[in-house]
């Protein structure tokens, strides 16, 4: 038995059609099946309203209303034979159509159709609200799908915007340390040689004045490198500072700014060398490929011992040339090579002549790398010497 109520309607309708012969053309009464469904206990036998024929001039009607009526011919049948054999028909439809209706089965029939066709209406309702509700449901969740991403965009700003405080902040505090710690030495040294020679300047030799003048002078140059550095760096913090690349010679590069710490090294007994393995054309901005150079330079100058080497090399890379400077002194402890290119620490060592350094050096080279497009890195063991590796693009590249 089928459940669908499409189907139940479907068979109610079909089971509770009028049960009206048809006349053909010919004269023929065409019987048609009763319905099943009202072969129920108390109402009319099932069977067949129907007629084979017209059998002639005379009608037969089954006696005992065994469900049939048979026409059977008997000759060619008149117009008033016709008349009266159709309202037999039609009164035996009526009869059958009166039974049903005292039985109650019409009722019946239409009750069930009726609620049939309701629970059609209503499982039809039903799924439509439902395909509305699931609608509903898809657009809320599309709805907090774009909610959902549009905060995750806001977290990420946030992070940025998070980020960028505290490396601003890294800065500020970074520039702090270095007008306390670095500018203040230098100027109170020099402060102190002014004051000693304005006082007592008749009871210093000539020897003794020239020592002074000597150290004199050291606190001026570092006082002018660290203003150099200073400056760079606030014009590489605010976008200021020009970036202009170009194809460079690097061999060319390396050997003028070797000849620049020629002095410093000289007064160590520093061997400078240098061992390009490549003379590749790099692009990069010239201004910023020779204050990288300078600062490594001098850093391994500063921290190697009277009687060591600096080596300069370059060697290709597959698109970059990777220029290093190596060195042959003190080198880093683990703990000093986590703070280098660091804001938010203050790290400093002293050289092997006890000279100074802030760091902000490196922390301008591994900026001025990175917007050449490359990476700096370095390789160091404490009393092993230490290795400086940058990354610049070949030109043409």
């Amino acid at each position: 038995m089928p459940t669908n109520p499409a189907a139940l309607l479907i068979l109610a309708l079909l089971f509770t059609r009028p049960i009206t012969p048809g006349i053909a053309a010919d004269g023929r009464t065409n019987g048609l099946p009763a319905t099943p469904a009202l072969d129920y206990p108390g109402g009319i036998p099932s069977g067949r309203v129907a007629g084979n024929a017209f059998a002639g001039n005379r009608l037969d009607l089954p006696p005992g209303g065994n469900g049939r009526t048979r026409y059977e011919k008997r000759g060619k049948p008149s117009a008033d034979r016709l008349k009266q054999e159709n309202a037999v028909l039609l009164q035996s439809i009526r009869d059958q159509e009166a039974a049903l209706k005292k039985s109650g089965r019409i009722n019946y029939f239409l009750t069930a159709g009726l609620a049939i066709a309701a629970g059609l209406v209503v499982f039809l309702s039903q799924r439509h609200y439902g395909r509305q509700r699931v609608n509903r449901l898809l657009m809320t969740n599309q709805t907090i799908q774009h909610q959902n991403e549009a905060l995750r965009a806001t977290n990420e700003r946030l992070e940025k915007s998070e980020q960028h405080l505290l490396q601003t902040n890294a800065t500020k505090d970074k520039f702090f340390s270095i007008i306390s710690h670095d500018l203040k030495g230098p100027l109170n040294s020099l402060t102190g040689f002014l004051q000693i020679l304005d006082i007592q300047v008749d009871a210093f030799s000539p020897e003794e004045l020239k020592a002074f003048a000597k150290d004199t002078n050291k606190s001026v140059k570092n006082l002018l490198d660290l203003l150099d550095n200073l400056l760079l760096w606030s014009r590489s913090q605010t976008g200021t500072i020009e970036y202009a690349p170009q194809p460079l010679n690097l061999s060319e590069i390396v050997a003028g700014n070797l000849n620049l710490m020629h002095v410093a090294a000289q007064k160590k007994d520093i061997r400078l060398q240098a061992d390009p393995n490549g003379t590749l054309p790099v692009y990069a901005d010239q201004n910023m490929l020779n204050l990288v150079l300078r600062n490594l330079i001098s850093n391994a100058i500063k921290f190697t011992p009277s009687g060591g080497s600096v080596v300069v090399g370059a060697s290709d890379q597959d698109g970059y040339v990777e220029v290093s400077v190596r060195d042959s002194g003190i080198g880093m402890s683990p703990s000093t090579l986590e703070h280098l290119f660091r804001l938010d620490t203050y790290h400093t060592t002293s050289g092997t002549n006890a000279e100074k350094g802030n760091g902000l050096g490196l922390i301008l080279c591994k900026e001025f790398v990175e917007k050449n497009g490359g990476i700096l890195r370095v390789e160091s063991t404490e009393g092993q010497g230490t290795t400086f590796r940058f990354t610049v693009p070949v030109a043409g590249a």
